[in-house]
Parts: C-alpha cells; structure tokens; sequence
C-alpha cells in the first residue's frame, strides 16, 4: 500500500542534497499544513538541511582563509 508521509520524506531528503534549505521547509511546512507530516517529521527535516549548511559553512570558511 502507499505512504504518502513515507513518500514525501523521502523526497525531502533527496531535494536537501539539491535545494536550498528554504525550498526544502517550504515544502515540508506544506505537507504539515495537510496533517501528512507530524512535528517530529519538521525535526528530522531539519537535520536534512543542517548537514548541508554546515557543509557549505565549512567550504566557505575554507575559502576565506586561502
């Protein structure tokens, strides 16, 4: 049978490795909007595009000390 909440997390966390944070919560607060996503989903959302700000953080830290 389909999961719609299964579904949709998994393409949050696809579009976190290609999207910027905003169009990533954008989305996620849509579907919690629609009662599919809990809080805990929002939190692990989160996660999703933390690593990839700390990742672009660290790059740029990087590149201001060349």
């Amino acid at each position: 049978m389909f999961n719609l909440r299964y579904f949709v997390m998994k393409t949050l966390k696809d579009m976190a490795k290609s999207e910027p944070a905003y169009k990533v919560n954008k989305y996620a607060l849509g579907w919690f909007e629609k009662e599919v996503l809990t809080i805990e989903d929002l939190s692990e959302v989160d996660s999703f595009t933390a690593i990839e700000e700390s990742a672009e953080e660290t790059e740029a830290a990087d590149e201001d000390i060349s």
